[in-house]
């Protein structure tokens, strides 16, 4: 290959550092063939080497034998030569240099240099970054899109995390979230640096969370430190729980004691996000404090970890008003079939309670039935709990119920023998956002919501009469075989 098409040259001198090789790159780069260059000292040559301390690196590899890299971003270059092409910011050919020790089997003869022309890329990372402080917010997108593909050294994107513009902002947290040591080097210190400025702190943690990095270790470090303050700790606690890595476990529940709300706060989210047992005791202890602070954020940790243990601890908090939702939750998360007493004791009392309970029990059946196969359990049981006085409460709830609300309110309704219960799970069959849900719960009902979805058959509406012969099809009574027989003489489609 000849000298032209190459970015880089190799010489080696000897242990004297006079010159052995010196290859055709270099004689173009530098204006001095190999006929000038060899057996002469390199010192003499570049008289410049001595003064920048070129020589004295040359020898110490000679004699240690160790291994000596140049970067230009603090050296520039090491045999001075022009540009070999126009450049916009330099002088002098920016060179990437190593220095190697030259062995002849196990004795070290010399050193052996590698120079790489680095000029047109460090040019272009010095446009790059001018681009990014320009007025004219297309050009700094596109120098943060480059960048964020590439194109140049990423250290210029930390300025870009506080852009005033989001797309700026966006490219430059995913030019920052390549995962290599210099990108993690500047997300730690915005974070760190910058965590006032809401731009820089939310680019800077949806960064971090998409890194390839590394990054448990430096923010265990910036959790524990004594300079750490308390903006800065909870945004830590923050940034672990969205890594959800279980080394933070440790450090997040002695976080829990932090003197700051809101770094306990932000302690618990994580700790719920990682979904580590372990952390299951602690947390439990927070939501029995009933700190409304920090007790429902607890709640939802447990709900979120699973840990069933702990439902004896979360049962005493039904009785508080204001947790008493996030409590029952939990327990619909994390409980068994002994939990279905104390939630069906919440539909005693008609309005919130009714609806809190409803749900917390509908969640429970649908979590032990998709686990286990062991939803009827806590059908089975609630009947025996539930009298017609929460029948009642239900229908009321579900009168004034959105479409939301209304699938769990009529599951539960379900369960329960009492007059009047098939009607009104049969009057929501016109909804249709609920209709196949309905239908499913009277079906499960069987003999006893014959006469409702009879009743149906004779609605105005079409998809209603079909959806009650679905149902009653399921059920497979004698008695509704006259009238969906009669039903398909007179409309086949239903």
């Amino acid at each position: 290959m000849t000298g032209s098409l190459r970015t880089g040259g190799v010489f080696t001198t000897d242990l004297a550092l006079v010159v052995q090789s010196w290859d055709a790159w270099l004689a173009e780069a530098t204006g001095v063939d190999e006929a000038e260059a060899r057996g002469r000292p390199i010192g003499e040559l570049f008289p410049e080497l001595a003064r920048r301390d070129g020589l004295a690196r040359l020898q110490r590899v000679a004699s240690s034998g160790t291994v000596e890299v140049l970067s230009p971003a603090f050296h520039g270059y090491f045999i001075p030569c022009p540009p070999r092409a126009p450049t916009a910011h330099f002088t002098r050919m920016q060179q990437h240099v190593t220095i190697a020790p030259l062995r002849s089997g196990a004795a070290i003869v010399g050193t052996t240099v590698t120079i790489e022309d680095v000029t047109a890329r460090l040019d272009r990372e010095r446009e790059l970054a001018e681009q990014l402080n320009s007025p004219d917010e297309i050009e700094r997108l596109a120098a943060a899109r480059a960048i964020a593909a590439g194109e140049g050294d990423a250290t210029p994107l930390g300025g870009a995390l506080g852009d005033t513009s989001w797309q700026v902002r966006r490219a430059a947290a995913e030019g920052l979230a390549r995962g290599d040591d210099a990108s993690t080097a500047v997300l730690v210190a915005a974070l760190r640096d910058r965590h006032r400025d809401p731009a820089v702190l939310n680019a800077a943690l949806s960064a971090l969370s998409r890194s390839g990095a590394d990054v448990v270790p430096i923010l265990l470090d910036l959790l524990a430190s004594p300079a750490t303050d308390a903006d800065l700790r909870t945004y830590t606690a923050l940034a672990l729980g969205l890594l959800e890595d279980r080394r933070a476990v440790p450090a997040l529940v002695r976080a829990l004691n932090d003197a700051d709300a809101n770094v306990r706060f932000h302690a618990i989210e994580a700790l719920g996000r990682i979904r580590s047992r372990e952390a299951a005791a602690p947390l439990a202890a927070i939501a029995e404090s009933r700190d409304f602070s920090v007790a429902f954020a607890a709640l939802d940790a447990l709900a979120l970890i699973g840990e069933p243990s702990v439902a004896p601890r979360i049962v005493p908090l039904l009785d508080d008003e204001l947790l008493q939702p996030a409590a029952a939750e939990a327990l619909a998360r994390v409980g068994g079939e002994e939990v279905v007493g104390p939630l069906a004791v919440l539909l005693r009392a008609p309005g919130t309670s009714t609806v809190i309970g409803a749900n917390a029990l509908a969640t429970l059946h649908a979590r032990l039935e998709a686990d286990h196969g062991e939803g009827e359990l806590v059908a089975d049981l609630a009947r025996t709990l539930l009298s017609p006085a929460a029948a009642d409460h239900l229908r009321a709830a579900i009168a004034v119920a959105d479409d939301a609300g209304l699938p769990a309110l009529a599951t539960v309704l379900g369960w329960i023998d009492a007059p009047g219960v098939d009607e009104t799970l049969a009057a929501l069959l016109p909804r249709y956002p609920l209709r196949r849900s309905i239908a499913d719960v009277l079906a499960r009902r069987g003999a006893r919501a014959v006469p409702a979805l009879l009743a149906a058959l004779r609605a105005v509406d079409a998809e209603t009469r079909k959806a009650a012969a679905a149902a009653l099809g399921r059920i497979g009574s004698a008695t509704a075989l006259d009238p969906l027989v009669a039903l398909l003489d007179d409309e086949p489609d239903v």
